[in-house]
């Protein structure tokens, strides 16, 4: 090995000597190419990539150890660059660049904005873990943010990457390059050019047999070898199984899981060598792969390439990532490389501008190892980045114009390198200011945009392209990421550079919004519906994505007075070039009462209207900011000559909001849904502050700068209301449809209105702060209803991380606490009620009434006045002062006159209960409006007259005077509180303004207020109400009393039968005669009789008995595999010649059979016609869109509850059979020993000699007589039910087609009872509870039913089976060393239900067995006791694994009770016979103790299983779980049970030897050969008791600590890959591989599935629960193809999970959710949650998980 090795030096050595003697000659070059031509093709053989292992240390030792010998100057690499390394500094910054599906963190604290993140090294080293932080995945593709300074306000840095003191960028990368010798810098230049041309011209090249011209006459031989390759390409748009069924019709012999290997290449790398051969065939091969995937799209992309060729590409791929490991040795070559990158060749372009410009020519791999050079390299340094960012900026269009084209996702695109660059505020500002960076961004937006080129030469709206925007909208919102990025850091100080380009950019940015406005314009349609609907998706989309854009730019237009004057003036240059057709509209002169005013002729219901107005919105958002500079709407400074008319300014917006509140009229219904659609988008938080908003702002300006009259009226022109106005209105309308249009029109004016004089809670509207906004509009959220945290971020705008939410929400909400795994809720606070806004612009119908309801709710019991009342809103800013002169115009008094008139007319139509709400609403605004301004300034000249006009009267009554009329009246009923306080609030401003003089006269203010015999009325008929239902009440509880008790019986059957069975309506009932009962041998109780003797049908609704000679009633259920008991997780039951599983269970219970039920009952007949039903409606279905249930498995729904179900159980009644004198001697006479000397002479008789002698005592034989003369006879109904759901559970545990004449049917028939019951106790045990008053009805039920079933099963079963399965369960007890299965090998409960549910088998007859042999309880007494004290016998010995620890002196030897003494000799005899060790021993009390512990789960399950056999009732001690210590329960579940003392007992096992059987049945235990073995320490089959509980696995408490361990889960299919989604299983902890290809397994069936569903087979038996870790769901599999999504355990502060990591909140483990899941699966519950979920959402794809 050394010898070689030094032949490898010597190699290195003489290549370097070449390399160095070239470079002195200058033709290092050729030297290199040389030597990769000779070396390349025969080091670099695969066509896979990454290499594998041995190659990639082939090739680093060969072809790159030569160049490092040669760029350190001749000395050993290794030492030169450490030493190099300890002269350089720290990098400051990490680089590290994220995977896909990669977690990584931010501070929502210190982070300048979102996309600035840590990888999990650096986060876990930084200060902000204890921050508010967010953590995600990875698409991959970016780079850690540790380090930049400018991406952090605090911590920029980890303790990693910390600097040292007084070092800067720029020092060190002068002092790097003044580590390295001149001469070593000018080698190290010239290996790096080669390297960086050689990649390039290699990685582009795109054809497969030749090599590029720079680089053939050095590397290209004078033959080709003859070995060819056919390449696939991967693309977007071609499915893994399109690809894979391509390739197996395409590739010789290419079997699925080559084929699926090959898929899973091509898509991870970009591309995959499919097939080698000659050419001839790779190019057959080539062209059916091209013609097959061009039917169903453009062909695959597909290439016959020379191995050569192949060979060169993998080596550049590797040379890019040995760079990247070189630079890590050096900051010196690092930044050689960076120069060599930007470096200016003859082409007139860099190495990195021809990477850029040729990425869509490159495959995945590729492209993202030349990314990874970049983001190493040129980002690591400012400088360095800023010249990157420009070549970037320069090249945007056509990089993005590439990125359209292309069909590889943006992830692996150059255009994801911006937000890189672009969310640097220096580097922003920089391209801003030197490459018009923004004006790049929106000018290639707009030539994508835009159907014609000539906006850009002056044409003011061209075509938004429709087509463009429909298919290339997930691309081109790309663009739209970068201007965000840009505009996320708005500038501190403007220079005139700055405010020029930005200016520029403005320009491009209003062309654009000027080729949206109008867009998607309708029509209303009036005749008939429209016949297809409008395609609006992409405009909205683009909407969308625009609203944050906009937001940023208006931030930017209002930072500096100059620019915003700039920008306000380009905006409307552009809209009055633009409105042309506005501006010409022709105008009408308009009266109402007194007042006219001329309006623009349009009218909407019948003209084009459109809800896209971006430009308008723009201008709108600019306005708001006037005040803020000292501006107004039409100064001078602008300089614009001729400023639009605010009727011309206000008409877009107005018209869109007319068609709004004619759609909600219900005018527009043969529009179609489209338009319903975009309207609901127009009010979403999505679009809502750039659409509706600023709609309203445009009102807003437009009111503030017009005279009162003349805005409403041109509102009511455009709404069509001026007719209603009218004073002969309702004598003149006469089409019903026209009234109702016209006054939910009216309604929708007066909301208008309301909104407009209202909504004043923005900055620059309203005298607000941006505080008091957030304090409001979290208030109205929170009077809709208490909400969430995640509900209350949904319903508020977004914000750049909204760092003001937290202080905000804990000033207006008080938050309940998280217990129990509830979610924190926050509550309005009571203070800040009276800020509620009945009508809420942002509110929804829904939302209206449930702020009322919820306001009411609060103010229950405080006094206070109407809800509906205005609240107090803050002035209006001087720009828009001028909306209060709506309030007290003539116009709207008029307005209101005319509105509450109407209602006091008895015989009018034309209003409703909303109307006259919104006007009493509108009279309150008034006049509290009227009251602040006075209170502001009684002086001022610019006061309200409203309260004046009010008390005015004209043509009739005032205001004032109809408002007291209408006091009392039922018309006004619902909203006579707002009339109250409207008229209190009226005289309150008459008599503040006016004093005495003013005030009312003595009659007024009589009848201003509400009368008191009103009021007497209203209390009095409140009052004879409820007594009224009082007395009704007591009535009616009398006559239910008495209905009742005449109907008791009645009742009882309708109990039973009832859907919601209580505890006590079912058998388990309690001792009431003895107060110790016991359940077996001759001391057997009296059998109680059953709570529950009738039923009723769940579907003929007849009653019923339950009795054995009446119809059969069934139950229906669900059997199913289990493994939940498992002690060896993993490992199926698997019967050979050697053992029997399914006959002798193992102590492991690795699989079981368990059953559950609903508990409804039905006729058997009944359930047969139903599901026949079901079996012919799925026949005639062709296609189920819902798999929640399988007919071809018989599988069915309940039909009362939709319980899963698959069989159904026979109810039987309660066998009561209590001791006769005879067999009371009988059992007397036959005891233990007695029985097991019988027991062991009929096993060691052969099956001929049963046959022809009978082996039984006369003793034995005459009781068996007793017992089957006293059998019970069955219907054939029920004993054709016993044998269906024998088989069912026979099918079940086979997984096979029914088989009637196997031989295993008993015995699943006897293992299901036995698994249910042990699976109870395991459940109830986690619980805690009580061992039978805590079991529900469902579980009473099942376990009933069953075990009567597994007693009367042998009754249909095959007799000879029967016979043979008990002499070989005997055989295994009684002589275990005939069966090779030791002792401590077998589940001995188990054992014990086989053989007392098999016992008559031991008796041979011609006639059917009975199922009723409990009736002799001294056999379940001795065969109780048999398997106890074998159990016994198993704890003694396995129980050295409990006790190594405990070490004992020898005067603790003597200690203890006699009974502990006792057990600890039998403990020492038990390890002696068997030939093991006893070095240590336990202290005697201390082995009692754990032997009792370790017996009661044994006894615990005995005790169900003989209650519910026997219907013997449980002690109350049991059956509330009031034992005070184990060892009192102990004695308890014996003495029920009727086992021997415990001191009898250890007395038959050890002492009495000659006289004990039990002590034989010991020594052929403790003989067995196989015993020593089996208790090994290293054996890990041997099962420890006490058995614990089966939990899931335990989860870390934070959760960034799961998803940062399952970061380093590779693939084990596919190693060194990343998976895309780790999946943890619960039940065993083991991650797998999900959803992806390359992990799927085949099944039998021929059927591929994925690692989740594969692995749920061997370990949950085919349930699976999984954590998808980077999702963050927990995942629920049953069987191969169902499976549902599920909240994790893990939630936020305030109690609330994160799906998807959506929010990114920290999340910490919730217990009381986990013990959920974990009682879910325990129960076996998994199937009927998946079927019942799956019953209500769309199936995906299960198998593939």
């Amino acid at each position: 090995m050394e010898r070689g090795a030094e032949s490898g030096d010597d190699n290195i050595i003489n290549s370097h000597e070449i390399f160095d003697k070239a470079y002195r000659h200058q033709r290092l070059r050729e030297a290199v190419y040389s030597s990769w031509a000779e070396l390349v093709p025969v080091v670099v053989k695969s066509h896979r990539t990454p290499m594998p292992s041995d190659e990639q240390s082939a090739t680093d030792e060969q072809l790159l150890r030569p160049l490092l010998w040669f760029m350190s100057g001749g000395e050993d690499p290794e030492l030169f660059f450490e030493q190099l390394k300890q002269k350089e500094m720290r990098p400051p910054l990490c680089g590290h660049v994220f995977k896909s599906g990669e977690p990584n963190y931010s501070c929502r604290q210190c982070a300048t904005d979102p996309t600035c993140v840590f990888c999990i090294e650096c986060f876990q080293g930084s200060i902000h873990k204890s921050h508010q932080y967010r953590m995600s995945t990875s698409v991959g593709g970016g780079c850690c943010d540790c380090g930049d300074i400018e991406a952090w306000s605090a911590g920029y840095c980890c303790e990693i990457h910390k600097p040292a003191e007084s070092t800067t960028t720029t020092t060190q990368v002068s002092d790097a390059r003044d580590q390295l010798p001149g001469d070593l810098q000018q080698k190290v230049i010239a290996v790096l050019r080669i390297i960086l041309e050689y990649c390039y011209e290699m990685l582009v090249w795109e054809e497969g047999e030749s090599l590029p011209p720079v680089v053939e006459e050095y590397l290209m031989p004078r033959k080709l070898p003859p070995s060819y390759c056919t390449m696939v390409f991967n693309d977007e748009s071609h499915t893994f199984d399109q690809v894979i069924d391509t390739l197996k019709l395409a590739v010789d012999n290419c079997t699925q899981k080559d084929a699926v290997a090959y898929a899973t290449a091509i898509d991870r790398e970009g591309r995959s060598c499919v097939m080698t051969d000659v050419r001839s065939l790779c190019v057959m091969a080539a062209s059916i792969i091209t013609r097959h995937t061009s039917r169903m799209d453009t062909g695959l992309n597909v290439l016959v390439m020379n191995h050569l060729i192949v060979s060169h590409q993998n080596f550049a791929i590797r040379l890019l990532d040995w760079l990247v490991d070189v630079i890590k040795k050096s900051a010196a070559i690092k930044d050689i490389l960076c120069d060599e990158l930007l470096k200016v060749y003859a082409t007139d372009q860099c190495v990195v501008e021809l990477a850029l410009l040729s990425d869509t020519k490159l495959w995945k791999c590729a492209r993202s190892h030349w990314h990874n050079l970049i983001i190493a390299t040129l980002f690591m340094d400012l400088t360095y980045k800023k010249m990157f960012a420009g070549l970037f900026t320069r090249h945007y269009a056509q990089l993005q114009q590439d990125f359209l084209e292309d069909d590889h996702d943006h992830s692996v695109s150059a255009t994801s390198l911006s937000v890189q660059i672009y969310t640097v505020p220096s580097i922003a500002k920089y391209l801003i200011e030197q490459h018009d960076l923004l004006t790049v961004l929106l000018t290639t937006l707009l030539h994508q945009c835009v159907i014609a080129d000539s906006t850009l030469s002056g044409d003011a709206q061209a075509g938004f392209d429709r087509e463009k925007i429909k298919y290339n909208f997930q691309r081109l919102q790309y663009i739209i990421y970068d201007l965000k990025y840009v505009l996320s850091s708005k500038p501190t100080v403007w220079n005139p550079l700055m405010r020029t380009k930005f200016v520029d950019a403005i320009r491009i940015l209003l062309q654009f919004l000027a080729s949206m406005q109008g867009f998607d314009a309708v029509v209303r349609q009036t005749s008939q519906h429209i016949e297809f609907e409008q395609e609006w998706e992409s405009a909205f989309n683009f909407q969308m994505r625009m609203t944050a854009v906009l937001t940023m730019v208006l931030n930017w237009s209002t930072a500096d007075k100059e620019v915003f004057m700039n920008v306000y003036k380009i905006a409307i240059d552009t809209l009055v070039s633009l409105d042309t057709d506005i501006v010409n509209i022709p105008v009408k002169n308009k009266r109402v009462g007194k007042s006219n005013s001329d309006c623009l002729d349009y009218d909407v219901s019948k003209q084009h209207v459109s809800l896209h107005q971006p430009l308008t919105r723009f201008i709108a958002g600019l306005s708001i900011h006037l005040d803020q500079f000292d501006l107004s709407y039409g100064s001078p400074e602008f300089g614009i000559a001729h400023w639009p008319k605010p009727i011309h300014m206000m008409e877009r917006p107005l018209r869109t909001l007319v068609m709004v509140g004619q759609v909600h009229a219900g005018m527009w219904k043969r529009n179609g849904i489209s338009l319903q659609n975009q309207i609901f988008y127009y009010h979403s938080i999505h679009c809502r502050n750039e659409m509706f908003d600023q709609d309203i702002v445009s009102l807003q300006g437009a009111a503030a700068a017009m005279k009162g009259n003349d805005f409403l009226l041109s509102l009511l022109n455009r709404f069509n209301l001026l007719s209603w106005l009218r004073d002969d209105y309702d004598k003149t309308v006469s089409a019903e449809d026209q009234l109702t249009f016209t006054i939910m029109l009216m309604e929708e004016f007066l909301g208008l209105i309301i909104v407009l004089v209202s909504e004043r809670f923005t900055p620059g509207i309203g005298q607000c702060t941006d505080r008091q906004k957030h304090v409001h509009e979290l208030v109205q959220q929170l009077c809709i209803k208490p909400m969430t945290r995640s509900e209350l971020t949904k319903a508020l705008p977004e914000d750049k991380n909204r760092p003001w939410i937290d202080d905000v929400i804990n000033d207006v909400a008080a938050v309940t606490k998280v217990t129990h795994g509830s979610k924190a809720t926050f509550h309005l606070k009571r203070e800040y009620v009276d800020m509620y806004n009945p009508y809420y612009y942002h509110y929804s119908k829904i939302d209206v009434s449930k702020a009322e309801e919820g306001c009411l709710k609060m103010n229950a019991g405080s006094g206070k006045g109407s809800v509906l009342a205005p609240p107090d809103l803050p002035a209006f800013t001087s720009t828009f002062s001028g909306i209060v002169d709506l309030l007290h115009c003539d116009v709207f008094v008029y307005i209101l006159k005319t509105i509450l008139h109407r209602v006091s007319l008895s015989w009018s139509k034309s209003w409703s209960e909303n109307m006259i709400q919104k006007t009493l609403y509108l009279t309150a605004s008034a006049l509290k409006e009227e009251l602040r301004l006075f209170k502001q300034d009684p002086s001022s000249p610019n006061q309200l007259s409203f309260c004046s006009k009010m008390w005015t009267a004209a043509n009739g009554l005032s205001i004032n005077e109809i408002l007291l009329n209408l006091v009392g009246s039922s018309r006004v009923e619902i909203c006579k509180d707002l009339l109250s306080t409207v008229i209190k609030l009226a005289i309150e401003v008459r008599g503040q303004k006016y004093g005495d003089e003013g005030a009312p006269s003595h009659g007024s203010k009589d009848r201003s207020k509400t009368p008191d015999p009103e009021s007497d009325r209203q209390k009095t008929k409140s009052e004879n109400a409820k007594a009224s239902r009082e007395k009704m009440m007591s009535q009616m509880k009398a006559m239910q009393k008495n209905f009742i008790e005449k109907n008791l019986g009645s009742f009882e059957g309708a109990l039973a039968g009832s859907d919601d069975l209580n505890d006590e309506d079912v058998e388990m009932s309690i001792c009431e005669g003895e107060v110790n009962p016991v359940c077996t041998g001759s001391r057997r109780s009296s059998t109680i009789q059953p709570c529950l003797s009738k039923i009723t049908c769940i579907l003929c609704q007849e009653i019923q008995d339950i009795s054995p000679s009446r119809r059969a009633v069934v139950l229906s259920a669900f059997v199913q595999k289990s493994s939940v008991l498992s002690k060896k997780r993993g490992q199926m039951n698997t019967s050979g010649p050697e053992r029997d599983y399914l006959l002798l269970p193992p102590a492991t219970l690795n699989e079981g059979v368990h059953t559950n039920t609903c508990g409804h009952a039905m006729h058997w007949d009944c359930w047969q016609n139903y599901f026949q039903l079901i079996l012919i409606k799925e026949q005639r279905r062709p296609r189920r869109h819902r798999n929640n249930f399988d007919i071809e498995k018989r599988e069915f729904l309940c039909p009362l509850c939709r319980f899963l179900s698959n069989t159904v159980i026979p109810m039987l009644p309660t066998h009561v059979a209590r001791p006769l004198p005879s067999e009371t001697d009988l059992d007397n006479s036959i005891d233990f020993n007695k029985w097991t000397e019988e027991m062991s002479a009929l096993i060691t008789k052969k099956d001929d000699d049963v046959a022809t002698q009978n082996p039984l005592s006369a003793e034995m034989n005459r009781l068996l007589q007793t017992v089957n003369a006293g059998s019970m006879q069955l219907s054939n109904s029920i004993s054709d039910m016993v044998k269906l759901f024998s088989m069912n559970a026979y099918t079940v545990g086979v997984d096979d087609l029914p088989n009637d004449r196997d031989e295993k049917i008993p015995l699943f028939s006897w293992l299901t009872c036995a698994y249910t019951i042990q699976n109870t106790v395991h459940l109830l045990r986690f619980d805690k509870k009580p061992l039978v008053g805590s079991l529900n009805s469902r579980q009473s039920l099942c376990l009933s039913n069953l075990t009567r079933f597994g007693a009367m099963s042998i009754s249909v079963q095959d007799s000879v089976h029967v016979r043979k399965h008990c002499l070989a369960l005997l055989s295994a007890i009684l002589n275990p060393s005939d069966t090779g299965v030791s002792v401590i090998e077998l589940d001995m409960f188990t054992i014990m239900v086989y053989l007392c549910l098999s016992a008559p088998g031991m008796r041979r007859s011609d006639h059917t067995l009975s199922p009723f042999v409990h009736g002799a309880a001294v056999f379940d007494q001795h065969i109780l006791t048999l398997s106890f004290s074998a159990h016994v016998v198993q704890i003694l010995l396995t129980a050295t694994l409990k006790f190594t620890d405990e070490l004992m002196d020898d005067d603790q030897l003597d200690s203890g009770s006699p009974e502990a003494l006792k057990l600890l000799e039998l403990y020492n005899y038990i390890k002696d016979k068997a030939g093991l060790e006893n070095t240590v021993n336990p202290h005697a009390s201390t082995l009692l103790s754990h032997l009792m512990t370790s017996l009661i789960p044994f006894l615990s399950c005995a005790t169900l299983f003989f209650h519910f056999l026997t219907g013997v009732p449980i002690p109350v001690k049991l059956h509330l779980g009031i034992a005070e210590c184990e060892e009192e329960l102990f004695h308890a579940l014996c003495h029920y049970l009727g086992l021997p003392t415990f001191t009898d007992l250890l007395s038959q096992l050890h002492e009495d030897r000659s006289l004990s059987s039990l002590t034989a049945c010991t020594d052929r235990w403790l003989r067995h050969p196989l015993l020593k073995d089996k208790l090994s320490f290293d054996n890990s089959s041997v099962v420890s008791y006490p058995v614990e509980v089966n939990i899931l696995q335990k989860l870390p408490e934070d959760y960034s600590d799961l998803i940062n361990s399952a970061a380093m889960f590779r693939c084990p299919k596919v190693n060194g890959t990343d998976v895309r989604a780790p999946t943890m299983c619960l039940i065993c902890g083991d991650v797998l591989c999900s959803q992806s290809y390359c992990c799927q397994t085949e099944v039998a069936s021929g059927e591929m599935i994925g690692a989740c569903i594969a692995h749920s087979l061997t370990c949950g038996a085919g349930i699976g629960i999984y954590l998808r870790v980077r999702d963050c769901q927990v995942l629920l599999i049953h069987g191969l193809n169902r499976g549902i999504y599920q909240a994790p355990p893990y939630v936020d502060h305030y109690g609330e999970t994160d799906q998807g990591l959506r929010r990114g909140n920290p999340l910490h483990l919730c217990q009381d959710a986990y013990t959920l899941l974990q009682k879910l699966w325990m129960m076996n519950g998994i199937p009927e949650k998946v079927s019942m979920a799956l019953e209500f959402t769309n199936n995906l794809e299960w198998q593939v998980f």
